[in-house]
């Protein structure tokens, strides 16, 4: 919470908040880049046991990474690299989107997705596919974080 430009507190006063838009900050409080952090809808997520996605650049990565261990230690926080698994894709149009607000789950793809069975927790259905209007302004169109076999038409 303190290391970002952002209110986390976002996700849970909005129901369909998906994701927001973000600065990273040092500990001086300058930025050291931009980023979109993401909830994705996994099962059996609670306040104090969620998961979230944060699409950065790819060169700021390791960074990223590093800073937050730095700033997590006395956290329980759990940080991993999932860019070997999620990909971040846009999807533009000449308009926009308005069916959606900014940074809130982009309902026409978003409820189309195939939800399975999660491994972590049987019985439980969840998606690897975050799709969301840009939290940036919805003029960008819509994100979409997700395993690129997701996407694959069948």
């Amino acid at each position: 919470q303190n290391t970002i430009t952002n209110d986390m507190r976002l996700f849970a006063r909005e129901e369909d908040r998906a994701a927001l838009y973000t600065g990273l900050l040092t500990n001086k409080g300058k930025v050291m880049f931009d980023a979109i952090i993401a909830k994705p809808k996994l099962a059996s997520q609670t306040d104090d046991d969620m998961e979230y996605w944060v699409d950065i650049h790819e060169q700021d990565s390791t960074t990223f990474l590093k800073h937050m261990r730095k700033y997590s230690m006395r956290k329980n926080i759990k940080l991993e690299d999932i860019s070997h698994v999620i990909k971040s894709f846009a999807i533009q149009t000449l308009v926009g989107v308005d069916s959606d607000p900014e940074g809130h789950y982009f309902s026409p793809l978003q409820e189309s997705v195939e939800m399975f069975e999660s491994e972590e927790f049987p019985g439980s259905l969840e998606t690897d596919v975050c799709a969301f209007v840009d939290p940036r302004t919805a003029s960008n169109g819509v994100r979409v974080l997700c395993a690129e076999e997701s996407l694959e038409a069948e």
